[in-house]
């Protein structure tokens, strides 16, 4: 099932993060009414993950539209932006409660907040230093990170990638960064999980063994089903950041391509 990926068991939750998670339970997944064809359907293709991708996927286009309205008002508003929010937008369009009006339009405009705020160089220079001396690999795609690069068309050279996404309230602490690729970290760009980015789409055509397997089943896909892992092997739980060799891609049921649903990350170790 997709889900909102928890990337750092014990930090404490982004503003972005917080109005995620305040809107989730505010708006939970409603069960289906139970229906035999249907519930026969769901069991040959999975369809409560898509129900639940659906979920996160409106819910995260709510987060957005949430912040980029904090910025309209605020730009249009020089005065009680704040408050017009809440009123206007929040109260009147959408309809919330006034209480509920008033927790959300504080998590937004933290979050909006949060948005605005760069890396400090001090930051990016510790945790280059610190990810060099341990050899830190990309946290998205595990493979080698070239630190010493300062060629602009090196893919491998070093970035610093935020977790909980800046745009989306996601603040520039060091608990919030994370060492990447360039081109990892350009590829994800501000997508919070793979339910943002409606990789459900996307389906691998050919056969495992295929030549042209590896190009279709490209970094982007499978940055996709690492996001629905959870960055961590689907069978054994080990992280990406204890798997040298990284993850690979594993079908689920033989039955059936490999795609967004029927796909999972594993290690080595267990594809053997």
């Amino acid at each position: 099932m997709t889900r909102p990926i928890t990337w750092r068991p014990n930090h404490a939750l982004t503003p972005g993060e917080q109005l995620h998670r305040w809107l989730l339970n505010r708006y939970p997944i409603t069960p289906r009414k139970e229906n035999l064809w249907i519930d026969t359907i769901a069991s040959d293709f999975n369809l409560h993950s898509l129900e639940a991708t659906i979920h996160q996927s409106t819910i995260l286009m709510l987060l957005r539209r949430l912040i980029t309205n904090a910025e309209w008002y605020r730009r249009q508003h020089v005065e009680k932006f704040e408050e017009r929010f809440e009123n206007d937008y929040l109260r009147h369009h959408l309809t919330f409660p006034p209480q509920e009006a008033r927790a959300v339009s504080n998590l937004t405009f933290k979050a909006l907040e949060a948005s605005k705020q760069n890396i400090p160089q001090s930051t990016i220079k510790k945790m280059k230093e610190r990810g060099e001396k341990r050899n830190t690999h990309c946290g998205l795609c595990g493979e080698l990170i070239n630190y010493h690069s300062s060629n602009p068309n090196d893919e491998s050279r070093f970035s610093l990638d935020h977790i909980w996404p800046r745009s989306l309230g996601g603040h520039s602490d060091e608990s919030n960064l994370r060492i990447t690729h360039i081109k990892c970290n350009s590829f994800r760009q501000d997508y919070a999980s793979a339910a943002d980015t409606h990789y459900e789409h996307l389906h691998v055509k050919v056969p495992e063994g295929d030549p042209s397997f590896l190009l279709e089943a490209n970094r982007m896909f499978r940055l996709a089903v690492n996001y629905q892992s959870g960055f961590q092997c689907s069978r054994c739980q080990l992280p990406l950041s204890r798997l040298p060799d990284g993850l690979r891609l594993e079908v689920r049921s033989r039955h059936e391509s490999h795609n967004f649903f029927n796909s999972m990350a594993i290690c080595i170790e267990c594809k053997r």
